[in-house]
């Protein structure tokens, strides 16, 4: 009887050990990085649908997802409006610095998400 009763308090703790181990494999694993871009260079680097972080002259920092890039200005919306994406060109002659947001390889936290739903929609059927 003593021996059942141990058993029973175990397999809690394996399930959760188990839990544990799966969310710390299937984790956020990614890495990224900041590249420094000097103006006169962006229309060589910067690309559409890069994420930027673009320093004005007067100090003034804007967060832009780029939608088109020229020799003379960037083009794009703005990430960090609060109702919606805000359309903004920033001419080059303007930009003090601008940091190019690089996502390295690996997994990220959408995966993640969408990893976890999988497996607790479907894991009913492979349980009964």
């Amino acid at each position: 009887m003593k021996n059942m009763q141990s058993q029973r308090t175990a397999a809690p703790i394996w399930g959760f050990v188990v839990l544990m181990a799966t969310i710390s494999v299937t984790g956020c694993i990614s890495n990224s990085s900041n590249v420094s871009v000097s103006p006169d260079e962006a229309a060589t680097v910067l690309r559409p649908g890069d994420a930027v972080e673009i320093t004005r002259k007067d100090k003034t920092v804007v967060h832009l997802k780029v939608k088109e890039i020229d020799d003379t200005e960037v083009y794009g919306s703005n990430q960090m409006s609060m109702f919606g994406r805000i359309k903004e060109t920033i001419p080059l002659s303007d930009v003090a610095s601008i940091k190019l947001y690089k996502k390295g390889e690996g997994y990220d936290i959408d995966q993640t998400i969408e990893a976890w739903s999988y497996l607790l929609i479907l894991w009913p059927f492979f349980v009964f």
